[in-house]
């Protein structure tokens, strides 16, 4: 089964980009198989074949992020041109007297442009009153009348009039610590 000449570069080649077993490049090449399997042993085919399949992954792996990234910039640009000139129409209606601007609308503008130019489409505030006082029991100590009275406004200010009940009605109930 052996021939005079094997072209083991050539088999080679073939193991390490194709899929065929060395048992199969031997039939092919007719060759024995322990021929053919201590040739590439020796050539760490396996390993070649290995590095070669990996090569080929990152390359369809970069190759798949790149086309990603190209379309996503090409969406969005095409994104930022279609409002754009959605700008300008609305702009061009609201000149001619065809359409109304509302208070709604106008936020509706303002987040869009947000948006397109990367600044923050929401905002929110709190505040927060925190006091802890506590009674030294000594005769320097806070008047707890005075405190009481301050706490009263205090709650008054943060909770505010409304309801028609004071302060401390809207706000009685347990205390959290």
């Amino acid at each position: 089964m052996s021939r005079s000449k094997i072209d083991y570069d050539a088999a080679e080649s073939e193991y390490v980009t194709g899929s065929d077993s060395i048992r199969s490049l031997a039939t092919r090449y007719e060759v024995a198989f322990s021929s053919m399997a201590e040739i590439a042993r020796k050539r760490d085919w396996n390993d070649k074949r290995e590095a070669y399949r990996a090569s080929i992954s990152e390359t369809a792996l970069a190759n798949t992020r790149e086309r990603h990234v190209s379309e996503r910039e090409e969406m969005l640009d095409e994104a930022i041109k279609l409002i754009r000139a959605s700008f300008y129409e609305y702009g061009r209606q609201l000149k001619a007297g065809l359409v109304p601007i509302t208070p709604k609308d106008l936020a509706t503008l303002v987040n869009a442009f947000q948006i397109i130019s990367g600044g923050a489409t929401s905002r929110s505030e709190a505040t927060v009153l925190g006091v802890h006082i506590t009674d030294s029991g000594t005769a320097g100590g806070p008047d707890l009348q005075v405190l009481r009275e301050l706490e009263r406004l205090t709650r008054a200010k943060l909770v505010g009039p409304g309801d028609g009940r004071t302060p401390t009605d809207r706000l009685e109930g347990p205390r959290l610590n």
